[in-house]
């Protein structure tokens, strides 16, 4: 009784063993290197992953092998194959499983080797029955099995191809006999034998006769039939590829050398194939992947290549670069959502760091980030001068929150809801420190806009998408009626942005809010909602005449200082993240009160110098001489007398009315219902 498995691989039926080895001309060797096996019923499929109408059983079941040696799924060929839509389907890929060269486990030690010639065959066992007669064979899933698509959905050639050395090496494109009938298997077979000439491979294509009765032959039919690998070669001829392309690159020509057309589906092809491209859908903004990180300015990128790959501008006509862009955007279109998602990973000089390991990776396009900050990571480095700038500008108290709100702008977050104003005087460190954070996070990665821009420039919001920080130096004292804005970009709500002549988009704003000033502005919100978003930070010192250095900036904003300070910004990240609060803050009472005493100097000297009393009358020039001086000494801006008075008829904390006192012709001008406290308190205005 004749054996159900066969004696030579046990792992196969006797038909299956018989099929590889005589009828496909593999050797026992290669069949078991490959891991051939048989399946007659269909738990192994369900655990392979093949869908219900895959499973017709009996049938054999494939491993494939990636160029890196490593196995990269299976393929299945039942004994009797489905038919779809009049076509016969031998061979079943694992569904969602991505096209990838597959490459003999014997064949893959000699990829990188230029001295040994190289076959690329349609499918795995032309390349196993290649490799059963010493060849170096890659196999293609399909006639057009050179390409794939990339993370983004775009046809692109595939990366496995960087594993193979083609440079000056001998490589025979194979395909079946069919390439007479069928067009696109003489297109595809083309398009193969260019991208390999391209590679600078001397490249040769083999044209196999069909077979004695007229039916498709394949390499492995062909050495089944007792040819030798010689013979096979015999077959090769120089590839031909079209004059035009290959003196020209992209354009075409008649017999006389005039340019006559303009190959745009090569131009595109080899753009997709060099080039990694993404476009929002929403506005179908076009991103490009250099250095690192992803670029905005896709399309012009893509315009200028346009015009260096074809000088001839009769051709490349503007019609002609619209259509590329198109086609480029609607190959790969995402969601903007894709992008900046990635919390805990920052994009650095030196790699991709993960802020929770300190694990440091290498840069790749599967990374969906535009953002990449001007920094190199070592652990072993510090920052002396940062360290003692921050000594000499800040409060004891506010520096680990200054550490804090460096270490926070790195990671595109913004549940930790808070602004920053930077208060004080001009010469005091405050317009340095905003420097170095921006020098810090890369100016590319901030934007420039004032608080009261936010809620009226029409353009401003759409600025912040993509950017770790906006950073806005004195800003203007101008009343702000409109802060509804503010609280929903500091709050994690969805903003709807345009940009000019661009459509609108929505996105969630992780850029924080840092402003400075010396008086801030008015603002007509008394809610905690509002104020609970702010931290202020007060620069109480000055650095004028010998004090000042005005090469400062320049010291600490050297590459090995911002290398350090990335370090302590790590730490303070940490702290941050662990406690989900600053290391230092005012209750929102208290932020209410004092800027309500910084951006009204009369609101102060009332509550600080002066009292009611219902009896009291005190002239004009008394009260306002008294607030000068308070003004003088707590180094606030002063306001004119005329101000002063209108200002004090309309302040809260005042309830006063003009009147006149004195002998008739010698009266004069003075405030009832108020008066100078008899001892004056010394308030401290540095909260």
């Amino acid at each position: 009784m004749e054996e159900v498995f066969s004696e030579e691989v046990p792992t196969l039926l006797t038909p299956h063993f018989q099929q590889l080895h005589d009828g496909s001309a593999i050797n026992i060797d290669v069949i078991k290197e490959r891991q051939y096996e048989s399946t007659l019923g269909k738990k192994r499929l369900v655990d392979l992953g093949f869908n219900p109408s895959q499973r017709r059983i009996p049938g054999i079941i494939i491993p494939l092998w990636g160029v890196n040696g490593q196995q990269i799924g299976y393929q299945y060929r039942p004994d009797h194959p489905r038919t779809i839509r009049d076509r016969i389907t031998r061979y079943e890929n694992q569904p969602g499983s991505s096209i990838r060269l597959d490459v003999p486990p014997r064949c893959i030690p000699k990829l990188g080797d230029p001295k040994v010639p190289i076959f690329f065959v349609e499918g795995v066992k032309k390349a196993d029955s290649l490799a059963s007669q010493g060849a170096c064979a890659v196999a293609l899933n399909g006639v057009w099995g050179f390409k794939g698509r990339n993370p983004l959905g775009g046809v692109t050639i595939l990366a496995d191809f960087d594993y193979i050395t083609l440079k000056k090496r001998d490589s025979y494109v194979v395909y079946d006999s069919d390439y007479i009938t069928i067009p696109q298997v003489s297109q595809a077979q083309d398009r193969l034998a260019e991208h390999l000439k391209r590679k600078r491979s001397k490249v040769k294509v083999i044209y196999l006769p069909p077979q004695h009765d007229g039916s498709k032959q394949g390499a492995d039919d062909f050495l089944a039939a007792g040819h030798t690998l010689e013979e096979l070669i015999a077959l090769a001829a120089e590839a031909e590829i079209e004059p035009a392309v290959k003196r020209r690159g992209y354009i075409w020509e008649d017999k006389e050398g005039k340019p006559i057309k303009l190959d745009l589906e090569l131009l595109v092809s080899d753009l997709l194939h060099e080039y990694y491209f993404a476009t929002f859908v929403d506005t179908h903004e076009v991103l490009i992947y250099r250095d690192g990180f992803w670029k905005p300015r896709g399309q012009e990128f893509i315009e200028r290549e346009c015009q260096r790959r074809v000088p001839d501008s009769e051709l490349l006509t503007r019609y002609k670069i619209n259509e590329v862009v198109g086609h480029i955007q609607r190959t790969t279109y995402c969601d903007r959502s894709l992008f900046n998602r990635e919390k805990f990973v920052l994009n650095l000089e030196n790699g991709l760091l993960d802020v929770q390991t300190k694990e440091l990776k290498a840069h790749t396009p599967q990374f969906f980030c535009t953002i990449r900050i001007p920094l190199t990571y070592d652990p072993q480095v510090d920052c002396p001068k940062i360290r003692q700038f921050f000594k000499e500008v800040l409060r004891p108290e506010d520096i680990p929150v200054t550490e804090e709100l460096f270490g926070y702008c790195l990671i595109p977050d913004y549940t930790i809801q808070k602004a920053f104003l930077f208060l004080g005087d001009g010469a005091n460190g405050k317009s340095t420190l905003l420097e170095v954070l921006k020098n810090f996070l890369g100016k590319d990665n901030c934007s420039n806009i004032s608080l009261q821009g936010l809620e009226t420039r029409p353009f401003a919001v759409a600025d912040l998408f993509g950017k770790l920080a906006n950073i806005y130096a004195d800003i203007p004292s101008t009343k702000m009626t409109h802060v509804g804005l503010f609280k929903m970009l500091t709050g994690g709500d969805t903003v709807s942005a345009e940009k000019k002549f661009k459509d609108r988009f929505s996105f969630n704003n992780t850029a924080r809010l840092f402003f400075s000033t010396n008086k801030p502005p008015k603002i007509d919100e008394d809610t905690l909602a509002f104020w609970r978003r702010w931290i202020f930070i007060n620069f109480p010192n000055k650095f004028e005449g010998r004090k000042a250095d005005k090469r400062l900036l320049r010291k600490l904003t050297k590459k090995s200082e911002l290398s350090g300070l990335l370090n302590i910004a790590l730490q303070g990240l940490e702290r941050l993240l662990n406690k989900q609060e600053y290391s230092y803050e005012l209750s929102p009472e208290e932020i209410a009160e004092w800027h309500l005493r910084l951006s009204d100097p009369l609101y102060a000297f009332a509550e600080d110098v002066c009292e009611a009393d219902s009896e009291a009358w005190i002239s004009k020039d008394e009260l306002y001489g008294a607030f000068i001086n308070y003004c003088d000494e707590k180094n606030i801006p002063r306001i004119g007398k005329e101000s002063f008075g209108r200002a004090l008829r309309n302040a809260k904390n005042a309830n006063v009315t003009s009147q006149k006192r004195g002998p008739r012709g010698a009266q004069i001008q003075g405030w009832a219902r108020i008066q100078l406290k008899k001892l004056e308190e010394d308030i401290d205005m540095e909260v």
